[in-house]
């Protein structure tokens, strides 16, 4: 069962849970933790006082849910970085969807095809 310690935000680890004012958060680096329903970063100061998500037996991290397997990254990353190795190389074919013949462009749409294909699989 998970019980919630109040401690000072430096003291929670990378990839552990916690609350503050009411708000699920995941720390992602020492002074950034993202928002588990938004997925918008913030900004932390290491004192600032949080509700950290203890649980026994497992470490905290996301629910099972939540996770993305590392294939369906692998997919969607292959996909992304054969588009940016046809601009880089300065190959002409394209991907038949896109439309646009600015390599910025192409970059922003194989962008945002990488992080949907990330969210397809978000419950």
């Amino acid at each position: 069962m998970a019980e919630l310690n109040e401690m000072k935000f430096l003291e929670i680890k990378i990839g552990d849970t916690f609350t503050l004012e009411g708000e699920a958060y995941l720390k992602i680096s020492p002074l950034i933790a993202r928002h588990l329903q938004t997925d918008k970063q913030r900004l932390f100061k290491r004192a600032d006082i949080v509700s950290h998500h203890s649980s026994t037996g497992t470490a905290n991290s996301l629910p099972q849910e939540n996770q993305i397997t590392s294939e369906t990254v692998s997919a969607a990353f292959d996909e992304f970085y054969s588009i940016c190795t046809s601009l880089i190389t300065g190959l002409e074919k394209q991907p038949q969807d896109f439309e646009t013949t600015s390599g910025a462009q192409v970059l922003e749409q194989a962008k945002r095809r990488f992080l949907m294909s990330l969210e397809e699989v978000k419950p």
